[in-house]
């Protein structure tokens, strides 16, 4: 025994021996410990509350790419991911045209959606409506400068088979001329066509077929609904033979030939003193007969701008 040494009491060893256990327990502690596990939100938790930090490498967490939801935790490999990825690259086309061209994809085939919530749509998604409006205002106005080439083309030598002597002929031309003037763009086309509007007003005032008067007297009732068209009628001498057929027996012939004086009387300047020389006022008044409602108000508002005219002059 040193004499030199101070003797260890009790107390003294006690402390040793803790302090010993202590040093040997974060040695333990130290040897035995793992890197934190990053597969569930709880292991996150559990680090943070003990004070380990998480790895630097937050690829492996994030999933190769995608943000880290903790509310949206699928288990997906890095393999997964990958292949989903790859697919949505390959599927990005047909989405696309399944918004903009869906009559260009082939029937039953399925094509993955991006939607996560229902009450979410994707940027594909919104873009359909305004793509699909877009292609049809372009084929509409396709359609349009086609109607009018059309009519074009076709005018002149229809304006010669209106003028031909064989009624039969005159019949043809006058229907084929009603139904381009249904469509806005060849309507256009016989609004210019000065020859045309004469052609139709002369086939109209001077033939016998029901069929013939019928189609002509409806196409200048579809072209009276233009300030164009109103002034080529006026011009082609329309307005008495308009004025003749209020003597027609056939309704649909008589409701033409009314509704299109009434159209000139109110917007074509000039068409008052010319219905009144050509007897239109007499005509009026043999129609308040009738029992048709909404012909009566076209006829009386007729006769009241003829009396008008009258009561001016």
């Amino acid at each position: 025994m040193d004499l030199d040494m101070p003797m260890e009491g009790p107390n003294q060893k006690a402390m040793m021996w803790q302090n010993q256990q202590y040093m040997d327990s974060g040695i333990q502690s130290g040897a035995t410990t793992q890197a934190p596990s990053v597969s569930s939100k709880h292991g996150l938790d559990e680090d943070m509350e003990t004070g380990n930090q998480p790895p630097q490498d937050t690829s492996q967490m994030m999933g190769g790419g995608f943000d880290f939801d903790p509310g949206f935790n699928q288990g997906f490999t890095q393999e997964q991911v990958d292949e989903m990825n790859q697919q949505l690259n390959q599927t990005r086309s047909q989405r696309v045209r399944a918004a903009m061209f869906p009559e260009t994809l082939e029937e039953g085939i399925q094509i993955p959606s991006t939607q996560i919530h229902p009450d979410q749509p994707t940027a594909v998604q919104r873009l359909a409506e305004p793509s699909q409006m877009l292609k049809h205002a372009v084929v509409n106005l396709i359609n349009y400068q086609d109607d009018a080439d059309l009519a074009t083309r076709a005018i002149p030598e229809l304006t010669k088979l209106l003028n031909d002597e064989d009624q039969v002929v005159v019949s043809q031309a006058a229907m084929m001329v009603h139904q381009l003037s249904k469509k806005e763009a060849s309507r256009h086309a016989i609004m210019n066509s000065p020859q045309m509007v004469a052609a139709l007003v002369r086939a109209m005032n001077s033939t016998t077929d029901v069929e013939t008067t019928k189609c002509a007297a409806g196409t200048l009732h579809n072209l009276s609904h233009h300030r164009q068209g109103l002034l080529a009628i006026f011009k082609s001498g329309g307005i008495p033979a308009l004025v003749k057929l209020l003597s027609s027996p056939i309704e649909s012939v008589l409701f033409y030939a009314i509704t299109t004086l009434h159209n000139l009387l109110l917007h074509q300047e000039g068409s008052k003193m010319a219905v009144r020389l050509a007897g239109g006022l007499q005509k009026m008044v043999a129609l308040l007969q009738r029992n048709n409602v909404k012909f009566l108000a076209i006829t009386t508002a007729f006769r009241s701008l003829l009396m008008a005219t009258r009561r001016a002059s």
